[in-house]
């Protein structure tokens, strides 16, 4: 947290800023929550690519320079330690394949606020908080119920441990092995 000046309450986002993942809602979010949570942070991990540069320009345009944090790349043990201090990951996607970085969250204990696209609701069932992902009032209405709520914060932990423990590389690899054999 020292290294990365952050503290929290914070959000946190690990993932490439391409305009279908949809994070300028994030940042109108922030925006309608600034009054009522000023100590509120919202941390980006990204690469440092034409996309990044994009976000850093909205980031400015909104008057947030103070509010979101870019370093750019960020080692594992340090993304680690900065979930596990976070108060949401935030997922404001409008299109995914599956939804790793979510699971990811999910699994480091982190409680996660997604978009209602169908992945995830596939993918997450009823382990995160879900939001319209064309309203920046929900997911600021969710943002703020889940820094207001620790019982609901806990229970999406533990949910989100549940649901992030039935995915796994080496389940996948078995399964991917088995339809390669029957072909």
């Amino acid at each position: 947290l020292e290294k990365n000046k952050i503290a929290p309450p914070f959000l946190i986002y690990v993932g490439n800023l391409y305009p279908y993942k949809n994070l300028d809602l994030a940042l109108k979010a922030l925006k309608i929550l600034e009054k009522e949570i000023p100590n509120l942070k919202f941390f980006v991990a990204s690469a440092r690519d034409v996309f990044h540069q994009r976000f850093s320009q909205l980031v400015k345009n909104y008057h947030l320079e103070e509010k979101v944090l870019m370093p750019g790349f960020v080692p594992t043990q340090d993304l680690v330690a900065l979930f596990k201090q976070s108060s949401a990951f935030i997922f404001p996607s409008l299109s995914e394949g599956f939804g790793i970085p979510g699971c990811n969250a999910m699994a480091a204990g982190v409680p996660v606020i997604a978009s209602n696209i169908p992945v995830f609701k596939e993918v997450y069932d009823n382990s995160v908080l879900y939001f319209d992902p064309k309203r920046q009032e929900d997911l600021a209405e969710k943002i703020k119920i889940l820094l207001t709520y620790d019982k609901l914060r806990q229970n999406l932990i533990e949910k989100g441990q549940n649901q992030a423990a039935k995915y796994s590389w080496q389940k996948m690899a078995k399964e991917t092995l088995e339809v390669y054999k029957e072909a």
